[in-house]
């Protein structure tokens, strides 16, 4: 339930960032992937989740969108990542 509720606000952030701007094609298939990855990848490391974060942030920046916004669903993205990833740190990540 937590993770349907940080979802639904990640959907919120996005079409509120998005409004007015028109996607070309490729972009709107980048974004679309960045926010499968976002909703559907369960074992990400925290560093993929950064990078994950950063890209979209510059995705969404280079698209027009105003950069207070970009990071509103950047940060979002990562709360998405809490809530539905399962992934424990390796021991190897502790150093």
């Amino acid at each position: 339930r937590d993770a349907e509720s940080t979802v639904d606000e990640l959907t919120r952030r996005t079409v509120t960032a998005l409004s007015g701007i028109a996607l070309p094609e490729q972009s709107a298939q980048r974004l679309a992937h960045s926010l499968w990855v976002s909703i559907a990848a369960r074992e990400l490391s925290e560093r993929q989740v950064e990078t994950l974060q950063s890209d979209m942030q510059l995705m969404l920046t280079s698209l027009g969108v105003a950069e207070s916004n970009a990071q509103l669903v950047a940060a979002q993205v990562g709360d998405v990542q809490a809530a539905v990833g399962d992934r424990a740190r390796r021991w190897y990540e502790l150093f």
